[in-house]
């Protein structure tokens, strides 16, 4: 084992006993490829890692009180950089997944200078740029895929010869300031990168990246991606697949909570059959450092929708709504830097409805789903529209920056979760 050049001797051992609590022994996580289990690779330190050491640096200045790796880390980084393969890694939320793929990312495309040489051809009849992104990311919402934007760039400090684009809605991808020596990583949802493409299906009509240089894509929150339309969203990755250059090295790399019958399907029709698949804890199991309590509440009254003409949304109960605000200031009074999230099944009513409720008991708080905006139509009718993407960004800023400490946001799995 290296020396402690990035992670201190009490850090460290602070840092294996939150993961020995959550996760067990290391030699418990278990790998299978084609169906047999085969022997993972560990880095127990950042400094066993087999990357960059410009990576490890950027990773030890842009994490406040930096420990040490995460299980997740320790185990699906060295493993794909041993065997090359594409992975599934199974992971509680919450523990550490994204930098697992975003650290190998990085040193490839950045040790790989070659592959910089031609980002872009010309096309002959637009004579518009058709870029090469060597990285695809697929996340399941804008708000993760700025999340994952912002990890890149705190990792890739430093690195000229790295460009990040964002393809989500709301927000116009910005192709003007592309060097063009650079390697470029396009993070964002599926259906604005299948817009940038260019497929026929989408709104843009005309190509602005081609996939045939990718080397890596990412699903990241794969149980996520597969929840709503799941056809739909299958139709799409299979075109994506489509126009990728497969035998030219690219690698796919999945990463979920937990694993469910549609994931799978799309584990097994896009990766390759020899793909390894991690098990950092049982698919769907808890973080057991997080305390969970329920507390019982009344069912939620079904509601008729009037602009559809269907029971389908639910008025909160009174009661609800007074538990919920005594839990909260419970919380707020604990802590001064605590944070609190909100998931409402319905965010146009519910939340809405528990918005107003800690307006009235003077909680400060942000709405993230179910947030619009009212304007004044041509004839003087006011409409509502939902709020442009940089005034949602600036909610989320003013929660993760501590201005506001209680954030409400839409989960379709829950009516009410603190």
């Amino acid at each position: 084992m290296s020396g402690n050049i990035y992670t201190d001797k009490n850090s460290f051992l602070a840092k294996e006993q939150s993961n020995q609590q959550c996760y067990g022994d290391i030699e418990s996580v278990k790998a299978i490829q084609a169906g047999k289990s085969i022997a993972t690779q560990i880095a127990m330190k950042l400094e066993d890692l087999n990357i960059l050491e410009e990576l490890k640096r950027n990773l030890v200045k842009g994490v406040d009180l930096y420990q040490g790796l995460e299980r997740v880390q320790q185990v699906a980084i060295p493993t794909f950089l041993a065997y090359g393969h594409d992975q599934v890694v199974i992971s509680p939320t919450g523990s550490g997944k994204t930098l697992a793929y975003v650290l190998p990312i990085l040193d490839n495309l950045i040790r790989d200078v070659s592959i910089g040489e031609e980002n872009h051809r010309v096309n002959a009849t637009t004579k518009q740029k058709i870029y090469y992104p060597r990285a695809i990311i697929i996340v399941p919402t804008r708000e993760i895929a700025i999340q994952v934007k912002d990890v890149f760039e705190t990792l890739s400090s430093g690195f000229d010869s790295i460009h990040f684009l964002l393809a989500v809605g709301g927000l116009k991808t910005n192709y003007s300031d592309i060097d063009d020596k650079t390697n470029l990583i396009m993070i964002g949802t599926v259906g604005r990168i299948i817009q940038e493409l260019g497929n026929p299906k989408s709104e843009l009509g005309r190509s602005r990246i081609s996939l045939k240089m990718t080397r890596f894509i990412v699903l990241d929150e794969a149980d996520r991606l597969v929840q709503k339309g799941f056809r739909s969203f299958y139709d799409d990755i299979e075109y994506i697949y489509k126009e990728c250059d497969l035998l030219n090295t690219c690698y796919s790399l999945m990463f979920s909570a937990t694993f469910p019958p549609n994931a799978q399907y799309l584990a097994k029709d896009f990766l390759f059959e020899d793909h390894i698949k991690i098990e950092i804890a049982p698919p769907g199991s808890a973080n057991k450092i997080i305390t969970q309590e329920f507390i019982g509440c009344d069912p939620a009254i079904e509601m008729f929708d009037p602009f559809n003409g269907k029971l389908s949304h639910y008025a909160v109960p009174e009661e609800n709504l007074r538990k919920l605000v005594r839990i909260l200031n419970a919380e707020l009074a604990n802590s001064d830097d605590c944070r609190i999230l909100i998931f409402v099944k319905d965010p146009e009513l519910a939340g809405r409805k528990i918005s107003q409720y800690l307006e009235e008991s003077t909680i400060s708080h942000v709405m993230l789903a179910g947030f619009y905006q009212t304007i004044t139509d041509k004839n003087g009718k006011e409409q509502e529209i939902s709020a442009p993407q940089e005034e949602r960004n600036e909610q989320l800023r003013l929660f993760t920056e501590g201005e506001v400490r209680v954030k409400s946001n839409i989960s379709h799995n829950l009516s009410c979760f603190i």
